[in-house]
């Protein structure tokens, strides 16, 4: 066994140990532990967070506009409450309804957003809200992407509170261009983790839009040799995953706490995240039938559906086609699901290379489809609410 194996092997078992020595967790617990390093947002907060500009390429701060009641920082509803943090230099809103439920939670349910605005406008919030109050071993935790106003000063006096602001994506701000990332997450995403949730629990990641983007820095994967792009490499999705997984190192150790993905039209990039997903999803999730991964995504969403028709043909799944136009992909396990709304027109499921009725296993619906119209925020619903939706 070499040196270098060595060592990973051990911060791996530690890793591992270190899961199941950890304390149960509760509402009351988390509640404990949050409010003993962050602050939970008061009078004082008054005129110190704001909203950043919907759809625009401005970094400017605007006065806070609520949609969502939960989240209205200062009279929030649903006995939700609010803490706002630092780690590494960089706020955090930490958000979780804080009832006296005393029940044991196993698994963590952490959304990412992918809106231009946070979660007290976002469309995704209620339906999550929902979603995870159906299991009572279930926690839901907001991790809210906020930024400074301005550069902090360099020495700051103990208790001010310095203004924050919703992040916004594609923009530049004072400490440089963001695009569909989220900065805290790409440089800090498991240690954050290890801080805010010191308990043994199970992960259940859900991800909408661009919030997969940040999601994926969970999953990310050490280079041990140098490759060639998947767009230079001349190679099938399969054959590149396979290409990958042999020059890459696993993924981190605790990405073994997670138990569920869901993505909800995510926007994908071709990239090393893109194949560290696959990879995991394959070598992971698959093997494992405890653990599931699930996603959705319209034919008509040009930055989506290109990459989930790669992730599609590198996991080889082959689908079923419903009534209402669904390609249904799943692996034999079925702990892997990928759905493809299709839209009305003569190339329903893509065209060219992503025409999924040429390049993938396909079941066809025998009778009339018809297909829904669904928008990428109707989409939240149909994929959070099947019952409701379908």
């Amino acid at each position: 066994m070499s040196v270098s194996h060595a060592i990973k092997t051990l911060v791996w078992f530690l890793a591992t140990f270190a899961v199941h020595a950890a304390p149960q967790l509760t509402k009351l617990k988390f509640s404990q532990h949050i409010s003993s390093r962050y602050r939970p947002i008061g009078d004082a907060h008054v005129g110190k967070i704001y909203d950043c500009i919907d759809e625009s390429q401005s970094a400017a701060p605007v006065k806070l506009k609520i949609r969502n009641k939960s989240f209205d920082y200062f009279e929030p509803a649903d006995s939700f409450s609010h803490y706002l943090g630092e780690f590494q230099g960089w706020p955090l809103m930490v958000s979780f309804g804080a009832d006296a439920d005393e029940a044991t939670k196993r698994t963590l349910v952490i959304p990412f957003r992918g809106d231009t605005f946070g979660y007290h406008k976002s469309f995704l919030t209620p339906a999550i809200v929902d979603y995870a109050a159906k299991d009572p071993q279930k926690l839901l935790v907001f991790p809210g992407e906020f930024i400074y106003v301005k550069k902090p000063p360099a020495e700051r006096e103990e208790g001010v509170i310095l203004p924050v602001m919703s992040l916004c994506h594609n923009r530049s701000y004072w400490f440089g261009r963001v695009g569909p990332e989220w900065p805290l997450i790409e440089e800090n995403a498991w240690p954050l983790f290890a801080d805010l949730f010191p308990f043994d629990v199970d992960y259940e990641f859900i991800a909408y839009s661009n919030g997969t983007v940040s999601r994926n820095a969970f999953l990310r994967r050490e280079a041990t040799h140098e490759i060639e792009s998947y767009k230079t490499a001349d190679l099938s999705p399969k054959e590149y995953l396979d290409y990958y997984v042999k020059y890459h190192s696993p993924p981190p150790a605790g990405a073994k706490r997670i138990k569920s993905l869901i993505d909800i039209e995510g926007n994908f990039r071709i990239s090393d995240d893109l194949f560290d997903l696959i990879a995991f999803i394959r070598d992971e999730i698959m093997p494992e039938k405890s653990r599931s991964y699930y996603s959705i995504v319209r034919v008509d969403k040009p930055d989506a559906f290109p990459v989930n028709a790669i992730m599609i043909r590198a996991l080889e799944l082959e689908a079923r086609e419903t009534a209402e136009g669904v390609l249904r992909y799943s692996n034999a396990q079925g702990n892997v699901v990928m759905e493809v709304l299709g839209r009305n027109g003569r190339e329903p499921y893509g065209s060219g290379g992503n025409n999924l009725l040429k390049t993938t296993k396909v079941e066809r619906y025998n009778g009339l489809v018809k297909r829904k119209t669904i928008s990428h925020f109707g989409i939240i619903d149909f994929a959070l609410k099947p019952g409701e939706s379908r």
